[in-house]
């Protein structure tokens, strides 16, 4: 059962905040200067700097031409970019990185099964550096290696000191919102799921795509519980990177994360809580 399809105002979507002690998620505003820059800037140094999958255009910052369609999702640190996410919606003129981009990932009849009503691509997902050196790691600092680390980590127990998924310590002194389970702390990529989910219900999205690499596909759902499903088979590029094309509708979302935990669902759903402040 979905918890609610509604639009608001792009006022209130700027205002989405998801927050747990010193931890917050949010929809960067592109005029809020500062952190979209610095959402930019941590875009950069992964997908130019480290993987070379994009070329650089000489600011430091990466950006393409879907940015400006996109809402952007950030989680911070107090006032330090942690990880970042963006929600490209289906629109005629842009259409979907998988129809262009990554078109072949998919077969030509397999792309003309895409979805374009009340659907978005999800892109760009990338994790800060200093924040997954926390988890001891041997290779990979940003994006792809942490998938491994968070598949094969315990549950974390709520009210100890923990390293969330990219890296930051939860400790018991990390007071949750009061409307959070208490016997439930949130990791940072959590709080960007949480974003995430809350942001398609204002915006009407029930349908999603996404281009990820296999691990990060079973990350989404063995410890997220986000019910994607692969839709085209794995694509090896020249790098050796090898990625799948991926799909989940709303109700796939919201039935796999009641199955996966009943608690972290209710705490997704937990609207309320998700409205905060200006972005």
């Amino acid at each position: 059962m979905h918890a609610g399809l509604y639009k608001n105002s792009k006022s209130e979507i700027k205002k989405l905040v998801v927050r747990s002690g010193n931890y917050h998620a949010k929809v960067v505003n592109p005029s809020n200067t500062p952190k979209y820059a610095a959402c930019l800037r941590l875009r950069h140094t992964y997908f130019v700097s480290t993987r070379g999958w994009v070329s650089c255009n000489g600011t430091m910052q990466e950006t393409d031409r879907y940015d400006p369609y996109c809402q952007h999702l950030a989680v911070f640190h107090n006032t330090h970019i942690l990880a970042y996410l963006r929600l490209l919606p289906w629109q005629p003129h842009t259409g979907f990185m998988l129809e262009h981009d990554f078109k072949q990932l998919l077969a030509p009849q397999e792309r003309k099964t895409i979805i374009h009503k009340h659907s978005a691509e999800l892109s760009r997902l990338v994790i800060a550096p200093d924040a997954y050196d926390k988890l001891h790691a041997s290779r990979n600092p940003y994006n792809c290696d942490i998938s491994h680390t968070l598949l094969t980590q315990a549950e974390p127990q709520a009210a100890n000191g923990l390293i969330t998924p990219v890296g930051c310590a939860i400790t018991s002194g990390s007071a949750l919102n009061s409307s959070e389970p208490t016997s439930f702390t949130p990791h940072a990529l959590e709080l960007l799921f949480k974003l995430f989910y809350n942001t398609a219900l204002h915006r009407g999205y029930e349908h999603f795509y996404v281009v990820v690499e296999p691990l990060w596909l079973r990350l989404f759902n063995r410890r997220f519980g986000l019910g994607f499903r692969a839709i085209g088979p794995v694509h090896i590029f020249p790098d050796g990177t090898r990625t799948v094309a991926a799909y989940a509708s709303l109700f796939d979302l919201e039935t796999s994360m009641q199955q996966h935990s009943m608690e972290k669902f209710r705490w997704y759903a937990d609207l309320d809580s998700s409205r905060a402040e200006s972005a």
